[in-house]
């Protein structure tokens, strides 16, 4: 799939999914939106193809987010054989959750209450646009759902 196309269906699919993880949060867990990033799976190219703002994100917490979603890519990168940021999160260095390996493409989102959430709205993503087979999808809840 193009970016432009992936970029398209996040437009049309992603706020729909963040609703959904909003619902059942406490109202101070709530996020008024955040950002969704589109990223080669190329550790020698770390340029992000695109950069969509989803719902209303805080724009105070500009700032915060942009270096969030390069460091989640970019340390994904690094892990090549990891399927999510997920599995090299260190909190106390402020590396989350939030990045998702799906084919040719890192996907990557942060405004969420955590990184685990972060990439929940991705792997829904991913898999209602076919950007992950059933199988990845599997995957990825079998990875979250692990002690």
């Amino acid at each position: 799939m193009k970016v432009g196309e992936i970029i398209k269906k996040a437009l049309e699919i992603m706020p729909g999914i963040f609703y959904v993880l909003q619902s059942p949060l406490k109202q101070d867990d709530k996020r008024p939106g955040g950002y969704f990033a589109i990223f080669k799976n190329d550790p020698h190219d770390l340029r992000p193809l695109a950069l969509l703002q989803i719902e209303n994100p805080d724009p105070q917490k500009l700032d915060k987010y942009l270096k969030l979603y390069c460091e989640k890519a970019w340390r994904l990168m690094e892990h090549p054989e990891h399927i999510a940021s997920s599995q090299s999160a260190n909190p106390e260095r402020e590396q989350y959750g939030g990045a998702i390996r799906a084919g040719n493409y890192i996907l990557v989102f942060t405004g969420m209450h955590t990184g685990e959430l972060d990439e929940e709205i991705l792997i829904r993503f991913a898999g209602l646009v076919d950007l992950i087979s059933d199988s990845e999808f599997q995957r990825f809840y079998t990875h979250f759902n692990s002690p």
